[in-house]
């Protein structure tokens, strides 16, 4: 199902989730390199997904499982670009009941995802609160906003 961010623009340079890493394309420079992603040793299997997008300036992977009505989803951010050893767990999320897929992080960093209903709702990443949105309709393509 074609629903997790794969794709994102950031400083200059475009990403694209592949073969469990990303590809990065230099604009300015043209030039391609990979970035790893991040070790996530036994969370990495069939039931899992990745995704990725921006939280506070830096490259976030999503994962969670897809399966189940109770989701979990784990934050990890490259703290310095394009060095792979500064992958941190930043946070996790979770479980919580009736959400389906990430979209991605708010201004405020707060993780937006959609619920069963197919609304937009919005967690807070300290309390894990849940705050409807009021934004239904969602189709499987939308994206949050790229940081240019």
């Amino acid at each position: 199902m074609p629903w997790s961010c794969s794709e994102m623009y950031l400083n200059g340079t475009y990403h694209s989730l592949a073969c469990k890493s990303i590809l990065a394309f230099d604009m300015s420079h043209e030039v391609f390199r990979w970035i790893a992603l991040p070790d996530l040793g036994n969370l990495r299997d069939a039931s899992t997904k990745e995704s990725f997008n921006v939280l506070d300036s830096c490259i976030a992977v999503i994962v969670h499982v897809v399966e189940g009505v109770e989701k979990s989803f784990d934050i990890w951010v490259m703290r310095e670009y394009g060095v792979e050893e500064s992958w941190t767990k930043q946070f996790k999320i979770g479980p919580i009941s009736g959400v389906d897929r990430p979209l991605g992080f708010g201004n405020n960093g707060n993780l937006l995802l959609v619920d069963h209903k197919g609304k937009v709702v919005s967690c807070d990443s300290n309390t894990h609160e849940i705050k409807n949105l009021n934004i239904r309709g969602v189709p499987l393509s939308l994206q949050t906003p790229l940081k240019y």
